[in-house]
């Protein structure tokens, strides 16, 4: 039978295995955006640019085109990881990218059809890296003192 230290301990393990899972997770989308602040800019335009879908609850339809070495791309753009939608966020994100307006395009040299419209780590990711490294010092705060 486990005693109630014995139960404490696996779940303060399990809480310290989770705080480096989303430590690790966080840190993995960081160093993501970081290198798409590397990435070549050119110039491309909105071409789509209309209110969510019903099917798409609170993503706004932006499509975006832009060229690379004469090669033509078209992407449609989406949230940045971890961002939680709102119908204040789209109407921002309507007025930001209004159908026809000229917009910088961050794209990846090795996949020149990988553009986006915002280069860097989201601020979420850095949130989602906090938490963490918050759970994971706490739990080994109780683990090593808590008794």
């Amino acid at each position: 039978m486990y005693t109630f230290y014995s139960m404490y301990s696996i779940i303060l393990v399990l809480f310290i295995v989770s705080g480096v899972v989303v430590t690790l997770w966080g840190w993995h989308n960081i160093d993501k955006g970081r290198k798409t602040r590397h990435w070549p800019s050119v110039q491309g335009t909105i071409k789509e640019s209309s209110p969510p879908l019903e099917s798409d609850y609170f993503t706004p339809h932006i499509v975006y085109a832009y060229q690379v070495a004469g090669q033509e791309f078209q992407r449609r753009y989406r949230f940045p990881g971890g961002t939680l939608p709102s119908e204040e966020l789209v109407a921002t994100t309507l007025n930001t990218y209004p159908q026809g307006k000229n917009v910088a395009v961050f794209y990846d040299p090795e996949n020149p059809g990988h553009g986006l419209l915002q280069a860097g780590p989201c601020k979420d990711d850095w949130f989602v890296f906090a938490i963490g490294v918050f759970t994971l010092v706490f739990g080994l705060g109780l683990l090593l003192f808590g008794r």
